[in-house]
């Protein structure tokens, strides 16, 4: 069971198997990251491989039967971001939110 918090401040929840969960298996999770780390020949892979997982798995979120309508209404926004631990920064890398009113 998991769940998301919507831009009304809902939980909408899912069941397991609901959604793919790419911790169950994180050498098949990574592994198209890795692959598009490996073809384009970054000067950071792990850097690189990273942002890559991260827009990667939020692409797969987007087309979900039960995000979907949410993300369509506006009431939920799937926001890919990167954390920089060296600097403290917060770098959005796709899907920045629209206000909440």
């Amino acid at each position: 069971m998991g769940c998301v918090l919507t831009a009304d401040g809902r939980n909408k929840r899912w069941q397991e198997g609901d959604l793919k969960h790419p911790d169950r298996d994180p050498e098949q999770a990574l592994r198209p990251a890795y692959k598009e780390t490996v073809k384009e020949k970054h000067d950071d892979p792990v850097d690189a491989m990273t942002r890559i997982h991260v827009k990667q798995t939020s692409a797969v979120l987007r087309p979900n039967r039960d995000l979907g309508p949410l993300l369509k209404k506006g009431s939920l926004a799937v926001v890919s971001t990167y954390y920089s631990l060296d600097s403290g920064w917060v770098e959005v890398l796709t899907g920045a939110p629209s206000p909440v009113t």
